[in-house]
Parts: C-alpha cells; structure tokens; sequence
C-alpha cells in the first residue's frame, strides 16, 4: 500500500462496503488519486454537530482558493500587514483590513 501526504480536495465519494469511501483527489504533487478512506463511526455525542452547512462551505471555498495560490489574508491587515483581528475584509485589498487601512466598499463580517 502506497502512503500520500499532499494537500487535495476531494472530487468524488463512492461506498466502499458499509462504512468505507473511494476517495477521488487531485492532489499538488500526485495529480489525480483515487484512495480508499476508512471511516469510523463515532459514538461521542459531541463529534460533527456544532458545523452548520454554511460553515462547512466557508471552510471549503477557503482551502479551494489556498490551493489555487488565492488564500486570503486573515491573520493580519493585507494592506500595511498589522497582526489582527480587523473589523473589515475587502475583496480588491485580498483580505482582513484594519480600521485605518480600511476602503470604502470593505464589509464588516
């Protein structure tokens, strides 16, 4: 068995069995990998239940655009490079602005 650590973002999920996955992945330094995931069903009452959709997709658009070299700045400003949080995040700018950097058209998330 063959052993991968890359970054990917999954394509396609077929059933393997009950529980298991065929995993399609593109992967940086393999291309196309289809890998088998082995799930474990969890029996903690806490496990996957506080993430709503949205967030999830949040999540995934975020690390889609981090693997296509667009990541947007979140950590500091990402005009004058101030460690953060910020009150705004501006699209043209590529991320988190700080009040004195601030553009118009800059939302508040």
């Amino acid at each position: 068995m063959r052993l991968y650590r890359d970054d990917a973002v999954v394509l396609r999920l077929r059933r393997l069995g009950e529980a298991d996955r065929v995993v399609t992945l593109p992967c940086r330094r393999y291309g196309r990998v289809r890998a088998v995931a082995r799930v474990r069903r969890t029996t903690s009452r806490f496990a996957d239940g506080g993430r709503g959709p949205g967030l999830v997709l949040d999540v995934f658009l975020i690390r889609s655009m981090a693997m296509a070299g667009w990541e947007p700045v979140l950590a500091e400003c990402a005009r004058c490079g101030e460690p953060g949080p910020h009150p705004a995040f501006s699209v043209p700018v590529g991320g988190a602005v700080c009040a004195t950097c601030r553009p118009a058209g800059a939302v508040t998330p």
